[in-house]
């Protein structure tokens, strides 16, 4: 039985929840998010780069997107962490699993 209290994604935020969930509509291959972070700001709702950034920088320091430099993807280095989201062909996949970094919680 899943035990639903340890799962990751009880220690986000609403905003952040929203964040994850609709990025994840945007995943490639190999969890890279398919968006520069100007049209991810703009599909996730938010007006001002300054307040995504501080939610954006919240999953980063949880871990849950963590960022991965590639030549092929100057302009898009977020990934999603394959532990929590995964790409999926038919959507992403979304896993019930315990968040590895708990001192970075909300």
């Amino acid at each position: 039985m899943i035990d639903e209290s340890k799962d990751w994604r009880r220690h986000l935020s609403q905003k952040e929840s929203l964040i994850c969930f609709r990025l994840s509509l945007d995943m490639m291959k190999e969890e890279r998010i398919n968006l520069t972070e100007k049209e991810m700001m703009e599909v996730c709702g938010y007006k001002h780069m300054k307040s995504f950034k501080n939610h954006l920088s919240k999953l980063i320091e949880k871990g849950i997107i963590v960022i991965k430099k590639d030549e092929d993807y100057v302009d898009k280095p977020y990934c999603f962490d394959p532990d929590y989201v995964e790409y999926n062909e038919v959507g992403p996949r979304m896993y019930f699993r315990p968040l590895k970094n708990l001192q970075h919680t909300t």
